[in-house]
């Protein structure tokens, strides 16, 4: 249950006040923070301390917070009115961690709500609601960020609007909040410890709460309060799913990862050299693997988490500018195979969608004009030297005397290009136009010497930091 916006504000604090020399909280020592804490609240803003009363009152805080588990307001933390905001922020941020290595945080504050077990969508609807079609509320979990969305709407369902808040849930000392019960005769008290407290300056200042709790239906509720109305009873607003239900949803999609052998599995690979599959696939290397796009198939394959679905774009720059979608899923081992018929004048683009419809990853993908082959082909024929994005010649080695032939692709045809003769060695060499893309190459082909059919290698054009970072 450990949020980090709280080392994330010290640092920053600490960074501003020329103190910090690299991460604090869990990166940093504890005892070495509240040494930090201290030697900047010897200096207040009319009057300097002793180290001995500041330790003592930072002690005094330490022992304060261990009984209650309540945290103050920043602005009241500080010795005889004698320190600043900043330095509230300060002893706030370090009281935070020091709570979270010297406490029980379970017991301390029993009804809090578990975010980093939840998934990153929480939807919340009024109990009692007539159509479970509308959220009223729509939560994103971003780490130890909630961004909270208000959804407001008519008697028809029709939205008028929606209001954004952004906050980190914070937990504090168990408080009872009173909350409406629909069709009942009273309302009833609920427990709550974790909250999200906005503060927005506009004209006028606006301050608002949300409460979150585990309710007796098994779900998770939200309750929010704002100052401009101090409300004294609360409407709550419940997730469909229970806590279970929910927290299941992330142990699925999180256990998920890449198959450890998965440049060798796609059956789309077939000759193109395992390191060259992954250095034209994009992905997060994680749980995400989108193959390489050839103009002569047209497919989008790749690996990505069961769980998740995929929408492919394809855009036709030099037509019409025709947009397309097309969606799929994987397989339950996670692979998917669409095909959407892209040639080379399109530009394709992707987005994978996790089980609540958000976007976890998008990118444009490149269309390869060519498959890439091994730079010697399998009848020994023929082998090529490394080639190089943007260079501007090719060697290798046939059989003595054969004419070795050249094509360079453009990005719209093959172009033929003066044809060589391998020295008696076997050696030929030969000048061409540098690529600045490995979208494209130049194909080598000779006459095969017993069968007279044409073979032909594709050169996958590197650069050199590809090269010192390959995965063979």
């Amino acid at each position: 249950m450990k949020k980090r916006s709280k080392i994330l504000l010290g640092l920053i604090i600490l960074l501003s006040l020329g103190l910090a020399q690299g991460k604090i909280g869990y990166a940093q020592a504890l005892d070495e923070q509240r040494e930090l804490v201290i030697q900047n609240l010897m200096t207040g803003t009319t009057e300097n301390f002793s180290y001995e009363e500041v330790e003592a009152y930072l002690a005094s805080e330490e022992v304060a917070l261990l009984e209650s588990g309540e945290f103050k307001s920043y602005v009241s933390y500080g010795m005889n009115h004698q320190h600043s905001t900043v330095q509230g922020m300060l002893v706030e941020a370090y009281l935070r961690d020091y709570l979270e290595v010297n406490s029980d945080i379970e017991s301390l504050y029993p009804y809090a709500v578990d975010f980093e077990a939840l998934p990153d969508t929480l939807n919340f609807y009024g109990v009692n609601d007539d159509d479970y079609s509308f959220e009223d509320f729509i939560v994103y979990n971003r780490s130890d960020q909630l961004e909270i969305h208000h959804n407001y709407w008519n008697a028809h369902q029709t939205h008028l609007r929606g209001d954004v808040y952004h906050g980190s849930p914070t937990l504090n000392g168990t408080q009872e909040v009173l909350v409406f019960v629909p069709d009942a005769m009273d309302d009833k008290y609920v427990k709550v410890n974790s909250q999200v407290i906005i503060q927005e300056e506009i004209v006028h200042r606006k301050d608002y709460i949300f409460y979150f709790f585990y309710n007796d239906q098994g779900g998770i509720s939200l309750l929010k309060w704002d100052a401009l109305n101090s409300p004294r009873v609360l409407k709550e607003y419940v997730t469909l799913e229970t806590r279970a239900e929910l927290e299941a949803m992330v142990v699925g999609w999180s256990e998920w990862s890449l198959p450890e052998d998965w440049r060798m599995l796609s059956p789309r690979r077939l000759d193109v050299p395992p390191v060259t599959w992954v250095l034209t696939s994009v992905g997060n290397g994680e749980d995400i693997a989108i193959e390489p796009i050839f103009g002569q198939e047209g497919i989008v394959s790749g690996y990505i988490n069961p769980n998740y679905t995929v929408e492919v774009k394809t855009v036709n720059v030099y037509g019409d500018n025709a947009t397309s979608f097309y969606t799929g899923q994987p397989n339950q081992d996670g692979y998917f195979s669409i095909d959407p018929d892209v040639t080379f004048g399109m530009e394709p683009s992707i987005k994978i969608f996790d089980g609540n419809g958000r976007v976890v990853y998008e990118s444009d993908l490149e269309v390869y004009q060519y498959r890439p082959t091994a730079l010697e082909h399998e009848s020994g024929y023929l082998t090529l030297e490394r080639y190089f994005i943007g260079q501007d010649y090719m060697e290798g080695y046939t059989y003595p005397g054969a004419e070795v032939s050249f094509f360079y692709l453009d990005g719209y045809a093959s172009t033929g290009r003066p044809s060589v003769t391998a020295d008696s060695t076997g050696y030929f060499y030969a000048e061409v136009p540098g690529h600045q893309t490995a979208k494209k190459t130049t194909l080598v082909s000779v006459m095969h010497p017993e069968t007279g059919e044409e073979i032909t290698v594709a050169p996958y054009p590197w650069t050199q930091e590809e090269l010192d970072n390959a995965q063979w």
